[in-house]
């Protein structure tokens, strides 16, 4: 063999296993990519769960229209499910055998070759070796084809989960306005005021009003005059409140 020949032999077992590997890598990042979209459909369906539970009887149009938009997310959200457990679950891949493997098999080929009744164009371990290399190259091209049609295929089902993930985040928004729409829309509850009963009040009584002598404060004599009644000392306004945001004109 040439030493061209073996050069361009050299690179087709270097493309054959790089391919091998790059499918190998390709199956771990595809296993990876089913995450977000995981989370961001546990966070949807919850959403859905928490508006149906909002609308316990759909008597308006809004309201049921909220409703109709809600299955709507819920179904394609069952797809984005449905496909992510394909793109998941049951998919083999196939890989090359263990170095004991690969091993054992080139002594049974040394084995073999050195039999007498076998005839043999290089030394018995030269040909063991060749056809283990031959071996392997086959191997790793037909585990890199079959590994790229199973990554192919959860590569589809995985867009597919994506675009009904965003159905599903279409429609949910929807409901969701139509829903802060109709809360908005609500009459405002009544708001309860607590009232006290107040049984006296004092208020300061007006200049030149007279005011009686506190009882107990000792007996009158029958024949003294009544004295004059004592006028109340005048008392100050106590100031204003101004607030910043009213015209002080209108304070009363």
């Amino acid at each position: 063999m040439s030493t061209g020949s073996s050069g361009l032999e050299n690179r087709l077992s270097d493309f054959y296993k790089e391919h091998y590997f790059n499918e190998l890598k390709r199956r771990e990042e595809l296993t990876g990519r089913i995450t977000l979209p995981l989370g961001i459909l546990s966070i949807l369906i919850g959403s859905i769960v928490a508006a149906f539970r909002e609308i316990s009887k759909p008597d308006t149009v809004i309201e049921q229209l909220i409703v109709i938009l809600l299955v709507c997310a819920a179904l394609p959200a069952c797809l984005v499910v449905i496909n992510l457990w394909k793109s998941y679950h049951n998919n083999r891949y196939w890989v090359i055998d263990t170095p004991k493997e690969i091993m054992d098999y080139k002594n049974r080929l040394l084995t073999y070759y050195e039999d007498p009744g076998i005839e043999t164009k290089g030394a018995p371990k030269d040909e063991a070796i060749l056809d283990v290399l031959t071996y392997i190259d086959q191997e790793y091209a037909k585990h890199a084809d079959y590994n790229s049609r199973v990554s192919d295929r959860r590569s589809y089902f995985l867009t597919q989960a994506n675009v009904y993930l965003a159905v599903t985040l279409a429609f949910l928004t929807l409901a969701l306005a139509l829903q802060l729409t109709r809360l908005a829309s609500l009459p405002d509850q009544p708001q309860k005021v607590k009232v006290i009963n107040i049984r006296e009040v004092s208020m300061p009584a007006p200049a030149g009003t007279p005011v009686n002598p506190p009882s107990g404060s000792g007996p009158v004599s029958n024949s003294s005059p009544p004295k004059p009644p004592i006028p109340q000392k005048p008392l100050p306004t106590g100031g204003r409140l101004i607030r910043g945001d009213v015209d002080p004109g209108q304070v009363r």
